[in-house]
């Protein structure tokens, strides 16, 4: 297969919020001409790459899942993470790309777990917000007061869609 007829492949950098796709194509031996940028002298062959950018993910899921009584927080948000794992599980049985978990956003505060959710696709991001929304409410609905909401970066403070127990 010649370095033309490869597919580039993506690699998901979690923090911040980017998709970056990188095409990678054997560089010409170390003594010969460098045509752009610099190379490094190193014991094995290099690679060139090239690394492109997308915006930010334009929409979010939220889910907050208020602790009860003596309820550990850190277990609580364990567990979710393992939900969304499972999720993501289905997402891809169904040829999907799923979601990703935003470390940075999600977390124990004020006495509940909040967890943030981007796609890791921004085709159709608002309907895969919804759908995994509807997976995650299904899951804990059986806790009161939990509460999963999809955001639009352009409507932060008004939810596209909200499910609520």
């Amino acid at each position: 297969m010649s370095s033309s007829d490869r597919q580039p492949k993506l690699i998901h950098v979690r923090r911040p919020l980017k998709r970056i796709t990188v095409n990678m194509e054997p560089t010409v031996p170390l003594d010969g001409p460098v045509t752009e940028g610099p190379l490094i002298r190193v014991g094995h062959p290099l690679k060139r790459g090239t690394l492109s950018f997308e915006p930010v993910p334009q929409v979010v899921t939220i889910l907050e899942l208020p602790l009860i009584g003596g309820e550990k927080g850190e277990h609580a948000l364990a567990v979710l993470h393992s939900i969304v794992q499972k999720v993501n599980e289905i997402e891809a049985l169904r040829g999907r790309a799923g979601v990703w978990v935003d470390g940075v956003r999600s977390g124990v505060r004020e006495g509940k777990v909040e967890i943030v959710l981007a796609p890791n696709d921004p085709t159709h991001a608002v309907e895969t917000c919804k759908r995994v929304a509807d997976y995650l409410f299904a899951a804990a609905r059986q806790t009161p007061g939990v509460v999963v909401k999809v955001f639009a970066a352009d409507q932060p403070e008004t939810p596209v869609y909200e499910l609520a127990a």
